[in-house]
């Protein structure tokens, strides 16, 4: 029981506990790909409406939860008034940080080309 209880912790630490985050405790730091959230005005309606479907992603650092992915959600939470959200916390690397906000910005087609290669300049620093 104890191998499996180790390999279940191993794996968490790769893929993140999903938990309800203080939105006091979520900021927006230098790994965040988008710059802006944008027009949040229909996100925050369905927020209201549903919650926040999709859990933001953070990384813990300093007590604290850099946000990874997720910044219109969590723009979009602060307005529709709500005080938690949920939220994966994986400890990640600045590299790994940029890659998986850039990779899932790019995904969804909505970010903005100067966001992109800001995200590739910066990972640029980091090698």
């Amino acid at each position: 029981m104890a191998k499996f209880a180790s390999a279940q912790q191993g794996w968490k630490e790769q893929t993140g506990a999903v938990m309800s985050v203080e939105l006091s405790k979520l900021f927006i730091g230098e790994v965040n790909v988008r710059r802006s959230p944008g027009d949040v005005g229909d996100l925050v309606e369905s927020i209201k409406e549903k919650g926040v479907l999709e859990p933001v992603i953070t990384r813990p650092v300093g007590g604290r939860f850099e946000l990874v992915v997720g910044s219109r959600r969590f723009e979009a939470a602060k307005i529709a008034g709500l005080k938690r959200i949920p939220a994966v916390v994986r400890p990640m690397a600045d590299e790994e940080a940029i890659i998986v906000s850039l990779v899932e910005n790019i995904q969804r087609r909505d970010v903005e080309p100067e966001e992109e290669y800001d995200a590739i300049m910066a990972l640029r620093k980091v090698n």
